[in-house]
């Protein structure tokens, strides 16, 4: 990943108004010197939504201009408290809005309109990877736990890292940097595509990757949607744990060649409906940092689009890095 261009910035969307939604400050501190060790710089960005029924005021506007202003000077403050000193001034992003009890269509198009804002800011400064701090349930902290989050990795043009915790969090405070990632696959070619995309991450910061596969029923048996069953062959999960067994060897060795400690995990539990606890639960155990993951379908179900990844990220356990189709540059 080649983060050295001046002009480069990571882009980092913050809510400075919302104190109870601030990421954990182990978090920060792991994305501030990721940022050092790439000589690059941390661009905060704020969403701020005008409502969609008025038209858009420019910055010299009374009102506005003063709002702005002062979340500025709250983004200073807020920026310093988590341990952020030599970040970018803030970056304040006009969108449209809706007001509560507006028609879906108006919701659905201002959403859009927040994902475009921070897509093009993002191609702006020619992002490495975009990052979002929010996990609330209103507003801009909407971005994690609504569609906003599956918008956003379906057309931003880079990894997007989810700052997701609750203030219980299992995952690793004791850690400096994402030393420990475990990156689930389905071993399908897309998350392949992902997964050597990441080495090139996990190379440049020496991070120990612990490939994950759970061996599963495919999606076709457990809804045929005929009502039908669908016959399984008795050695269907001896099969596809020798399989997998190659499969990861062939990625592991993608990681060896670049000198990265890594290692496989294949979990057999026959039908598992949730595959999302079963991940962050080995994240848990293998005392994990982060949690690596491709937002395309595969075999198993849909990674980011479907059940697995809103488990993932809903439960706020761990901060992950999602690699959308067009960060794979796939068509959507």
């Amino acid at each position: 990943m080649d983060t050295k261009t001046k002009t480069s910035a990571i882009v980092w969307a913050i809510d400075p108004l919302e104190n109870e939604v601030k990421p954990h400050p182990a978090l920060v501190s792991k994305l501030v010197k990721m940022a050092k060790l790439s000589n690059i710089d941390i661009q905060p960005v704020y969403l701020l939504g005008i409502p969609s029924t008025e038209p858009k005021k420019s910055e010299n506007e009374s009102g506005l201009a003063r709002f702005i202003e002062d979340t500025e000077k709250m983004a200073e403050v807020y920026l310093r408290e988590l341990g952020v000193i030599n970040a970018r001034k803030i970056k304040i992003l006009l969108s449209e809005s809706s007001s509560h009890g507006t028609k879906p269509s108006s919701h659905l198009h201002a959403r859009k309109d927040k994902v475009e804002q921070l897509i093009k800011c993002a191609e702006d400064l020619n992002a490495p990877f975009i990052v979002v701090s929010s996990h609330g349930r209103t507003g801009v902290q909407r971005l994690v736990l609504g569609s906003f989050a599956e918008q956003l990795l379906l057309h931003a043009p880079c990894p997007v890292l989810f700052l997701t915790h609750e203030s219980d969090t299992a995952f690793n405070e004791t850690e400096t940097s994402f030393k420990r990632v475990l990156f689930a696959t389905d071993f399908s070619q897309t998350s392949r595509v992902g997964f050597e995309k990441f080495l090139t991450l996990a190379q440049a910061f020496k991070i120990e990757v612990t490939l994950f596969h759970m061996v599963t029923l495919p999606g076709a048996a457990l809804d045929s949607g005929s009502g039908i069953p669908v016959v399984i062959p008795d050695d269907y999960f001896p099969s596809q744990v020798a399989w997998a067994k190659e499969e990861g060897a062939r990625w592991l060795s993608l990681a060896q060649a670049r000198d990265l400690h890594s290692h496989l995990i294949i979990l057999d539990e026959g039908v598992a409906l949730n595959i999302g606890e079963i991940i962050l639960s080995i994240a848990q155990r293998e005392k994990i940092g982060l949690v690596a993951l491709t937002s395309v379908n595969g075999p198993l179900s849909s990674v980011v689009m479907g059940s697995v990844a809103r488990d993932v990220f809903r439960r706020n356990r761990f901060p992950v890095w999602a690699y959308g189709p067009q960060s794979l540059h796939l068509t959507t």
